[in-house]
């Protein structure tokens, strides 16, 4: 089974669109180290879109567009001669999109709890026919109290 992203470059690549997956794919490999500092975002006519991270980049990209511009059309001309040619960058700053590192669902490990529970909360408990459920539900009130402390 292939990749959502590799499927949607497939398609689009058999289009007028095919410059512009190219130029989003090799992103990192055209722009070199800058493409830490900043994104592509998006591409409007012969205008290149880039999100900077930092505000302070966003001079320094400013000044270097023209180096960006050429390299950029350089790796479309390689691959199309008669191609597009990009003529604008415009920078815009955007927050960096991080990739989460979800921890797997499991038994998280509590401290245990010096104080007993209340006298109401083991009449309330008593009254379950389940010996797992009243010591889940004592435990839940247990864990209610030590939060609101």
């Amino acid at each position: 089974m292939k990749p959502l992203t590799q499927l949607v470059n497939q398609l689009l690549s058999r289009t007028e669109l095919d410059w512009q997956v190219k130029l989003r794919a090799d992103w990192s490999t055209i722009m070199g180290d800058l493409s830490r500092r900043a994104r592509l975002e998006r591409i409007n006519g012969s205008t290149v879109v880039i999100g900077v991270y930092d505000s302070h980049w966003m001079h320094e990209l400013h000044a270097l567009s023209r180096m960006m511009l050429q390299r950029m059309n350089n790796a479309l001309h390689k691959l199309y001669p008669e191609g597009f040619t990009l003529t604008a960058i415009r920078c815009i700053w955007v927050v960096k999109k991080e990739k989460k590192n979800y921890k797997p669902i499991g038994v998280v490990a509590r401290p245990v709890s010096a104080s007993k529970p209340s006298l109401q909360a083991l009449k309330t408990v008593q009254k379950l026919a389940s010996k797992e459920l009243q010591d889940g539900l004592l435990a839940y009130y247990q864990r209610c109290k030590d939060e609101s402390l």
